[in-house]
């Protein structure tokens, strides 16, 4: 028997989505989890050549801002903007992504 509440999975509030923007427009991507204090990061895919290699984006305040609630938010989007994007956490030493 289990007696309490129950330990809550580590996870992103929000599943993996397909977000469209338009060039010049802002898009926000969602990395918020459930755990407070989480550390965040968002990697953005190097080359369509290469499926599996992501670099770590570094919020600069202006191209790229990241919200305390875990969302980031990339202005002006161009073409460098292009391909897919990807959230990491970590909690307590877990690792999400």
């Amino acid at each position: 028997m289990c007696f309490g509440n129950p330990v809550k999975k580590f996870q992103f509030l929000t599943n993996s989505t397909v977000v469209m923007a338009y060039f010049g427009s802002n898009v926000v991507i969602d990395c918020g989890t459930n755990k407070k204090g989480a550390s965040v990061t968002l990697w953005k895919r190097v080359s369509p050549l290469l499926p599996y290699h992501y670099r770590k984006l570094k919020p600069d305040g202006n191209k790229i801002i990241k919200e305390k609630s875990g969302k980031f938010t990339i202005n002006r989007v161009d073409k460098n903007d292009a391909l897919s994007y990807r959230c990491k956490a970590k909690a307590s030493g877990v690792h999400i992504q």
